[in-house]
């Protein structure tokens, strides 16, 4: 065996005996950082949440939420545009490298649990005076110096101050991954609100670009039975009124569309210059028929912000256990041996040889209290990660609740929005039957029409407060596991 292996071998075998012996009697301080129980009274909703029959959903506590749930919408441009966000969207992309900074960070701080070892090698040329005994055997007064040496350090973890930092950063580590999923969520749920805010602003736009013509037409006749005196002057002024109305909601919703787009650009990572594949209408969509209402156990386990706030928890008891370990004995092991010679040829032999082991203790005497404060510190933030975990919980049981009676009073106005349309679709009806009969005059169809369109946009907005609400709850109960 070549002779620097043989000593750092009996370097490491008194290491490994010293270092198994003191871990024998090591301990860890601090509290252990398990989140709190969650109480067995905990609950969404105080009475259960009836859906609207009409409305074809149901709540289902025995469905757990699939991987990818918005493809349950059945569009296929929304499947494109979620799948291009997630892949090229910056703000997701600035959180995922803030993960892999943190994973390394934590996987760098395990390194205070191993021995550190370190090798060298110093070649010199000294002259000592006269005066002064050369360091050589030989007496001589200049000559060359070789040291080739390892050092070996290991801070022993008696109190596990070292091991309570490493389960810190790992903590941390965990709570930036539920922030990527928290973040992957919350753009998924805000693609999904854009693309059917577009899909019901073009909708809306039709509806109103025939309300506009109606409108046009309604001016139209009352600017004949003017002229034929069968009407005052003022009658056009208030037609005149209802068009340029109905027009100004036109180039309102003709904006928020362009705006509507501009957005979903930016959250595929695209500029607004760039083409995007766009649902152009809310019949591309279709509801699922039944929705996931997960368990309150299951919610505290999924969501994303309850996880991080949970590992949160976790460092700052980690920390009040190295505050704790930071007022205690410090004791460290260093090994070092090597040779030592003036030529390099025989440097590696026995006589050459040099070593040392070292054991060290060093233990805080006065500090002016710095210290005990600082543990007061980290007890005080362990208690406020506690405090915030629970608002954590509180607040997600809340967006549940609050996804849940939106969806029940939705549904139902969704239904009336219906029965509205399709009352006044009968009037539409009726009325151009009166019209053929000379019951009534074209006009008076005109009003009747308006309404059925106006009625049809009502149906329209509920229709998106619908898929907006299902999209909620969805975030609400965490998104994907």
């Amino acid at each position: 065996m070549n002779p620097l292996n043989r000593i750092v071998n009996n370097q490491l075998n008194y290491l490994v005996l010293f270092v198994s012996l003191t871990l024998l009697a090591g301990c860890t301080l601090g509290p252990v950082g398990a989140p709190p129980t969650l109480p067995a009274d905990a609950g969404y909703t105080a009475a259960p949440v009836v859906l609207s029959p009409e409305s074809g959903l149901r709540l289902s506590a025995n469905t757990a939420p699939v991987a990818q749930w918005w493809q349950q919408l059945d569009s296929p441009q929304l499947d494109g545009l979620i799948a291009q966000a997630l892949q090229h969207n910056p703000d997701l992309a600035a959180q995922q490298a803030a993960l892999k900074a943190a994973q390394e960070y934590a996987a760098a701080g395990q390194s205070m649990l191993f021995p550190s070892v370190q090798a060298g090698f110093s070649p010199s040329r000294q002259k000592v005076a006269r005066e002064i005994s050369s360091t050589l055997s030989s007496g001589s007064n200049l000559f060359n110096l070789h040291t080739a040496q390892v050092q070996i350090t290991y801070p022993l973890d008696v109190f596990g101050g070292n091991r309570r930092q490493v389960e810190a950063g790992q903590a941390l580590a965990a709570q930036q991954a539920a922030l990527v999923d928290a973040a992957r969520i919350t753009l998924i749920n805000t693609v999904i609100l854009g693309a059917v805010q577009y899909a019901a602003l073009v909708d809306a736009a039709k509806c109103t670009e025939m309300l506009v013509a109606l409108n046009q037409t309604a001016l139209d006749r009352t600017r004949r039975q003017i002229a034929l005196g069968q009407l005052s002057a003022s009658s056009a002024l208030v037609a005149q009124t209802a068009l340029a109305q109905t027009q100004s909601t036109q180039v309102a919703l003709h904006k928020q569309i362009l705006l509507q787009r501009n957005q979903l650009n930016a959250l595929v990572g695209q500029y607004p210059n760039q083409p995007l594949a766009l649902p152009e209408s809310l019949a591309e969509f279709h509801l699922p028929d039944v929705l996931p209402l997960s368990l309150p156990a299951e919610l505290v386990r999924n969501r994303p912000d309850i996880v991080a706030a949970g590992a949160s928890l976790h460092a700052a008891a980690a920390q009040v256990g190295v505050a704790m370990a930071a007022r205690l004995p410090q004791i460290t092991l260093t090994a070092d041996g090597g040779y030592v010679g003036s030529a390099l040829a025989g440097l590696l032999s026995s006589p050459n040889q040099f070593w040392s082991l070292v054991g060290g203790m060093s233990q805080p005497i006065f500090d002016a209290g710095g210290l005990a404060h600082r543990q007061k510190a980290a007890e005080a933030l362990y208690d406020q990660a506690r405090a915030q975990y629970r608002s954590t919980v509180l607040n997600a049981f809340v967006n549940v609740a609050d996804s849940l009676h939106a969806l029940q009073e939705d549904s139902s106005a969704r239904t009336l929005a219906a029965q509205t349309e399709q009352l006044a679709g009968q009037s539409w009806l009726a009325a151009q039957k009166q019209v053929e009969l000379g019951a009534i005059s074209p006009f008076d169809v005109l009003s009747v029409e308006q309404s059925y369109r106006q009625a049809s946009l009502a149906v329209v907005q509920s229709e998106a407060v619908m898929y907006m609400d299902v999209a909620a709850l969805y975030q609400a109960l965490g998104g994907t596991w």
